[in-house]
């Protein structure tokens, strides 16, 4: 198996591949054991995949028919966790390559066992339009969830990817739908000096605090109590391993909640177009998460004017208030003054119009 090493001039471990880095890694005592079981995991995906399945590389539809209709191959060959070859191309292969495979009889709805990722999936995250477009219109389930509970449109906007929500959006889907959120989320580990001493702390930050503690952590003096409850802190460079190991346990007691909409995490960092397609799909302006948190909070929140702008502009409610505090006191705590000045404007207006600069 070819494996591609990093460049000669790379800071760390120039020159090596995957198992050589891994082997680096342990000689000095630093194994990581989540690089360890990507690694595995990825050779024995290899190791279980088709002469079907590579044809995707070379995009070679004519190889893919002959391996099927003349080699009596099932189109749906799966690799492990079920790796179709359709799941396999949905990434970044060519229509026409799609497409023949869906005409050989490929099942559009596909499952990976271990995650219940599906082809359309693929296709919205890795921004593969022409596959999209190709998928729903063999009947892709627009409204598939994986094991996370995330659809195509969930990963769609995540990665911002406008074209694709528009594509996803002409089929309907419910965009209401309540995602799984989890505080562990907001575990954020910190690296400094304490009286002029290394030292490290694992901080679960507040929501409403968490991009103005990102920014802070960049540089500069900070007291991470004042943004959140302390988990763990040692002196040194970094928490050794044991500790990260029961951080991560510690994670995985934090309860699941279905909380928030597609509309909050576009809110965040997508932009106005993104979040006009949803609203116009009825998309729920003013739902709130598990904290009380609407999509216009966290535009404040996130510092994403635009989004704002376009979420009052649609009529959404200014006055909704969290904890005691609307979107413009939130844009005020994250030191957000643009945001912050506008929205008080708005409030301030008697008989607030939507569309006034």
């Amino acid at each position: 198996m070819f494996l591609k090493k990093t460049g000669s001039q790379a800071k760390a471990f120039p020159g090596k591949n995957v198992p050589e880095i891994i082997s680096a890694l342990q000689e000095k005592g630093e194994r990581n054991v989540h690089i360890e079981n990507r690694y595995k995991d990825y050779v024995e995906i290899i190791d279980t995949i088709s002469e079907l399945h590579f044809c995707e590389s070379s995009d070679d539809a004519e190889r893919a028919v002959e391996i099927v209709l003349n080699e009596g191959v099932d189109i749906n060959v799966p690799g492990k966790n079920n790796r179709t070859p359709l799941l396999w191309a949905s990434l970044s292969s060519s229509g026409e390559f799609i497409q023949t495979l869906i005409d050989l009889g490929a099942d559009v709805n596909a499952q990976r066992i271990n995650d219940k990722i599906t082809p359309l999936m693929l296709a919205a995250r890795w921004n593969n339009y022409t596959a999209t477009d190709i998928l729903l219109r063999h009947g892709a389930k627009i409204n598939s969830q994986d094991v996370y509970g995330w659809t195509p449109l969930y990963s769609a906007v995540r990665k911002k990817n406008e074209h694709i929500v528009k594509c996803l959006i002409e089929s309907n889907p419910d965009v209401n739908v309540k995602y799984k959120e989890n505080a562990s989320d907001r575990i954020q580990l910190v690296r400094g000096t304490d009286r002029g001493i290394q030292a490290w702390h694992y901080v679960l930050v507040e929501k409403a605090l968490l991009p103005l503690f990102l920014r802070r952590t960049q540089g500069g003096p900070i007291d991470v109590a004042d943004f959140g409850l302390i988990l763990m802190s040692g002196w040194g460079k970094d928490p050794p391993e044991n500790v990260r190991q029961s951080i991560r346990e510690m994670g995985h007691t934090f309860p699941d909640t279905q909380s928030h909409t597609v509309l909050h995490v576009a809110s965040k960092s997508a932009g106005p177009k993104i979040i006009e397609l949803m609203v116009n799909c009825k998309a729920d302006m003013n739902a709130c998460d598990m904290d009380g948190f609407t999509p216009l909070h966290l535009a404040a929140i996130h510092g994403n004017i635009q989004v704002v702008k376009k979420l009052v502009e649609l009529d959404a409610d200014i006055e909704l208030k969290v904890d005691g505090k609307d979107a413009a006191d939130l844009a005020q705590m994250n030191e957000e003054t643009d945001i912050e000045e506008y929205l008080k404007h708005k409030r301030s207006l008697p008989l607030r119009d939507s569309q006034a600069p």
